[in-house]
């Protein structure tokens, strides 16, 4: 999702029933138990400046929680969508 918002809690504050406990980065990942929130560094849209991608997953199917494991994903997941050529080159998702 592209924002022009700087920061992953402004992003998480959109989001219904987040109870987020953990942060990471300095609050670049934000996270409990069963979902975390991320924000892509370098990775703006030439057309929207000041804009950023943020990740998200949410895991709402199990009583299962992992704080641990939804960090490791979200940070995962997150490097992985900023070496995207989208995000290098700024190119539009649509």
């Amino acid at each position: 999702m592209w924002l022009t918002s700087s920061s992953t809690a402004y992003f998480v504050g959109g989001q219904a029933d987040s109870r987020l406990d953990r942060e990471a980065e300095g609050g670049r990942f934000l996270y409990s138990g069963w979902e975390a929130f991320g924000k892509t560094r370098r990775c703006t849209h030439r057309k929207l400046p000041g804009s950023h991608i943020f990740t998200a997953f949410q895991m709402r199917s199990s009583d299962h929680r992992d704080a641990d494991a939804m960090r490791h994903l979200i940070i995962g997941y997150t490097n992985a969508v900023e070496d995207t050529a989208i995000c290098k080159e700024g190119r539009s998702f649509a």
